[in-house]
């Protein structure tokens, strides 16, 4: 059972590699059977599609994301503390699913096709409100500004997190740890109420 399991990542790993390089309609179920070293047919003994594959990887990154912030909703810290851990949770699963979160941003279209479309669908806005939430009680609280809307604060943090991951790479002395610090420091000094 465990290599059968083994095997299943090591697809579900060249297949996200696959994806985010080529886009998911370009991939063929050949290519992703070759980088992991089998026959096209067999890979069909683990997964029955390249769809069922496509799936897999994103419902993982979507839970992972939505496990990570309903923790933080359940925090009991103000709201500048709140939005901290999601910036950190943010930026931890776009690490931790790189490959993921670009098929994500880059094929949203195709993913509308899938059979778990209404499940990413729910997730993907339980995390949009999970956002929302944190930012206005933050406003009435009084912790972050009020000239700028709501709306427009969520969507500069979310697509300056998400999409970093295209670009950021960890160099001697600045991880994925000072990576983080950094956007705190950017974002909630950018959100904070003047005095």
């Amino acid at each position: 059972m465990a290599v059968k399991q083994g095997r299943r990542g090591e697809i579900l790993a060249a297949a996200g590699m696959l994806f985010a390089e080529k886009g998911v309609v370009a991939t063929t179920v050949r290519e992703i059977a070759d980088e992991v070293g089998i026959l096209s047919g067999s890979l069909y003994h683990h997964f029955a599609s390249k769809d069922e594959i496509l799936d897999a990887i994103i419902m993982a990154y979507l839970d992972d994301i939505a496990a990570r912030y309903s923790r933080v909703a359940g925090e009991t810290g103000n709201p500048v503390e709140q939005l901290r851990s999601m910036i950190r949770a943010t930026l931890e699963v776009a690490y931790d699913h790189p490959a993921a979160s670009e098929i994500y941003q880059n094929n949203n279209r195709y993913l509308r096709t899938s059979t778990q479309w209404p499940e990413m669908n729910r997730i993907a806005g339980q995390i949009r409100q999970t956002w929302l939430d944190v930012l206005i009680r933050g406003r009435e609280e009084g912790y972050f500004r009020n000239d700028i809307p709501v709306q427009v604060s969520f969507r500069l943090m979310r697509d300056g997190l998400w999409l970093s991951m295209r670009w950021f790479r960890p160099v001697d002395g600045f991880g994925l740890e000072q990576f983080i610090d950094s956007a705190c420091a950017m974002f909630l000094e950018g959100l904070a109420e003047k005095e």
